[in-house]
């Protein structure tokens, strides 16, 4: 049940990125931020990918209301500025499990170097 609970959450991130990634908005690197993370590890990139973290780490969600689109409280529904509040609160989570990941990689590399 978990497991079914997790993959809609994620079917829904997919398609809110799709939607939102036409529009421009301050924060929308944040929504990037999981994808670029994997990106990163991928290619054995860690000094980018802990500065990525760190960055969403640094960026205080809760104080934006509507998710830091004020501005457009006019001109967007009130159903799309939840989604991207949803959205950017998402994309931090996912940035953090990433970030677990890579704090066990580091871990097993330590452990591999001191063997």
């Amino acid at each position: 049940r978990a497991g079914l609970w997790a993959s809609l959450e994620a079917s829904r991130f997919k398609r809110s990125q799709a939607v939102l990634s036409s529009q421009q908005f301050a924060l929308k690197w944040v929504l990037e931020a999981p994808n670029r993370l994997g990106l990163l590890l991928h290619f054995d990139s860690f000094d980018r990918a802990v500065q990525l973290v760190r960055e969403v780490r640094s960026c205080d969600l809760s104080q934006h209301r509507a998710g830091g689109f004020e501005e457009d409280v006019a001109t967007v529904s009130g159903y799309m500025l939840e989604e991207r509040r949803w959205a950017l609160h998402f994309a931090a989570r996912e940035v953090e499990l990433k970030a677990t990941e890579l704090v066990d990689l580091f871990v097993k590399m330590l452990e591999n170097n001191q063997r």
